[in-house]
């Protein structure tokens, strides 16, 4: 990265450590391959994924969780967490207490109660054996009640890629 000629002059002589992981290719380009952390790039912000684990863990009842960045059918990312616990927690009371702990934009867009966290042969997460979540919830829906409404849902459906007559007045994107 520096010639003897730079390091004598002093110039390039810093290297910072990304957590980025490449690789050079044979016609000389560098191939992003991701990342060698949990570290994420969401909206502009770079948001540590073991943060907001760690907060989940200290809500009570919480017994294991993970967080995962899952896209749309437009490629616009956001996060889910998968929990375990002994009982069916509030989602919303999960949900305003990382807000006194986390930043807004750490904020999962679902927070999902599950048996068990899937694990590989190896004993590692499997992330592939997730469930896929919708940003829908059924629960909650509160149809348009007026035309407005029904105007504001049908941009959101647009902008999505979601079905219109699945998104209420309460969802928030």
């Amino acid at each position: 990265f520096q010639t003897s000629e730079e390091k004598q002059k002093g110039l390039n002589n810093k290297i910072y450590k990304t957590g980025d992981l490449v690789k050079w290719l044979e016609n000389g380009e560098v191939e992003y391959i991701g990342r060698n952390d949990f570290q994420i790039k969401l909206r502009g912000y770079r948001i540590e994924i073991g943060e907001i684990e760690n907060a989940l863990l200290s809500y009570e009842n919480i017994d294991k969780c993970v967080v995962v960045v899952r896209e749309n059918k437009l490629k616009s990312k956001y996060l889910v967490c998968f929990y375990t616990s002994k009982e069916e927690l509030n989602e919303d009371q999960i949900d305003n207490y990382l807000k006194l702990k986390l930043p807004d934009y750490m904020i999962p867009s679902r927070i999902v109660r599950i048996d068990k966290i899937p694990l590989t042969v190896n004993g590692k997460t499997d992330l592939k054996s997730l469930p896929d979540i919708d940003l829908t919830d059924s629960n909650k829906y509160i149809a348009p009640r007026n035309d407005i409404e029904k105007k504001i849902c049908k941009i959101w459906s647009e902008l999505l890629g979601i079905d219109e007559n699945k998104i209420g007045i309460n969802d928030d994107f």
